[in-house]
C-alpha cells in the first residue's frame, strides 16, 4: 500500500507530496524529479494524506488543518487556514481578492 511522503524543496520554499510504497522510492522519485543525489534528498511521512492519491485530490481544507499554506489563485499570496475562503475559482485570500468571489 502507497503512503504518503513529503519533501520540502528548500530553493522553491515548497512542499512536495508523493505516494509509495517506500521511503526510498519517494526519495528516488524527488531526487529525479529536482535532479539532486539521492543522498541529499529528505523525505518524511505525511500520514493525513495516505487516502489521496494526488496532490490536486487533497481539499484546501485539509492542507490547513495540517498547517499547509496554499497560493491565493488571483495575487499568489500564502493564504493559511483563516485567512482565505475556498470558491469556484480556488483559494482567494480575505486580505485583497475576497471581493473577486462574486
Amino acid at each position: 500500500m502507497k503512503k504518503a511522503y513529503a519533501y520540502d524543496d528548500e530553493q522553491e520554499g515548497t512542499t512536495e507530496i508523493y505516494w509509495a510504497e517506500t521511503a526510498g522510492q519517494a526519495k528516488a522519485y524527488f531526487a529525479d524529479e529536482n535532479n539532486l543525489p539521492y543522498k541529499l534528498i529528505r523525505v518524511y511521512r505525511a500520514p493525513w494524506a495516505d487516502k489521496y492519491n494526488d496532490m490536486d485530490d487533497i481539499p484546501p481544507e485539509v492542507y490547513w488543518k495540517n498547517g499547509w499554506w496554499l497560493p491565493c489563485k488571483e495575487c499568489g499570496r500564502q493564504v493559511f487556514e483563516g485567512e482565505g475562503r475556498v470558491t469556484e475559482k480556488g483559494v482567494l485570500c480575505l486580505e485583497c481578492c475576497r471581493e473577486m468571489e462574486e
